[in-house]
């Protein structure tokens, strides 16, 4: 029974993780945000219905542990890895809608508490690691390529739609969303749009300066509580270091708009002259090369799938100028 005042969340299997992100107005908004962090805990449900003091289990560090996940999978062998594979599907069991695939990999031992069939991959240890690494090689290509359908393309802008976070048996999609971006919410909870080239086609390049206009009336449109940002990430990935101590823009930032509605933000490395007007709209790039991502949280479907346009980006020499 669901204690009044909370709302359920069904977990598929026995490990679950939480995404926890807290919605911060500004830097005079810290104060609420750390109160708000500070309130939130994790227990058992039946401490909470006790009363009773919760008292966690004391964390660890274990040195073995102290990698990157993901380039930890990517390095196992292949006894490693089915061998980890096997053991968390004894608490993670396979649905039933996966019954098919299960039943097939069952012939080579793997599935919840099986030994996997390294045979499989050859009897020479070192002929089998080397079959391995092409196999993963392989695997890696294909689950890039075969996601392709599930991209969507709002003119510079691209992102994975449907049915990430909800995959079903497109087993290869998952793969890659593990690979690439563990942990996307549905594209009901929000879109991750990203860009590396402006609406010409041309790659964005390091030290050029550009504009990104939405027209007017042509925000990210979001519901209820939704809410949107564009953040420049460097070659590397990171967030890009600058002296305005800026990394996105949002629906939160005290913007300018142009006499006409029409909204333009300015992405260049250096900061705008005094006088210029798009100076409250600059959104530091640096000069090591970026690319940029549009987040959309609780995007409105029907708007954004109906004649919704998305925000153009084009280098200055060559930007419309608003009317």
């Amino acid at each position: 029974m669901v204690p009044e005042g909370m709302r359920e969340a069904r977990f598929s299997g026995n490990l679950g993780w939480i995404i926890g992100r807290t919605l911060c107005r500004g830097e005079e908004d810290m104060e609420n945000v750390r109160a708000i962090q500070k309130g939130m805990k994790l227990l058992p449900l039946a401490a909470y219905l006790s009363g009773e003091t919760y008292v966690p289990p004391v964390g660890t560090y274990d040195p073995k542990r102290d990698y990157v996940p993901v380039e930890r999978v990517v390095g196992m062998t292949a006894e490693e890895f089915f061998h980890e594979a096997n053991k968390l599907m004894l608490d993670n069991p396979p649905v039933a809608e996966d019954t098919p695939t299960v039943e097939k990999l069952r012939a080579i031992g793997i599935g919840p508490g099986l030994s996997f069939d390294l045979s499989v991959l050859g009897s020479d240890p070192k002929k089998r690691e080397k079959t391995w690494k092409e196999l993963l090689a392989k695997v890696n290509q294909r689950i890039i390529e075969s996601s392709q359908k599930f991209l969507s393309h709002w003119g510079p802008w691209r992102y994975l739609g449907e049915p990430i976070a909800q995959f079903g048996t497109e087993y290869d999609y998952r793969a890659m969303v593990a690979l690439k971006g563990l942990g996307a919410n549905p594209v009901s909870a929000a879109i991750y749009a990203s860009s590396k080239v402006d609406s010409n086609g041309d790659p964005l390049k390091a030290g050029e300066r550009y504009r990104v206009r939405f027209k007017k009336g042509a925000l990210p449109p979001v519901k209820g509580d939704g809410f949107w940002s564009i953040t420049a990430y460097g070659d590397d990935s990171f967030l890009i270091p600058n002296e305005l101590d800026r990394y996105c823009i949002n629906d939160r930032t005290p913007l300018i708009f142009n006499p006409d509605g029409s909204l333009e933000l300015l992405l260049q490395p250096e900061p705008p002259k005094e006088d210029d007007p798009l100076k409250a709209n600059w959104l530091p790039t640096g000069d090591q090369g970026f690319h940029l991502f549009l987040r959309i949280y609780c995007p409105d479907r029907e708007r954004i799938g109906g004649n919704w346009e998305a925000p153009s980006i084009f280098k200055i020499d060559t930007a419309p100028t608003a009317q």
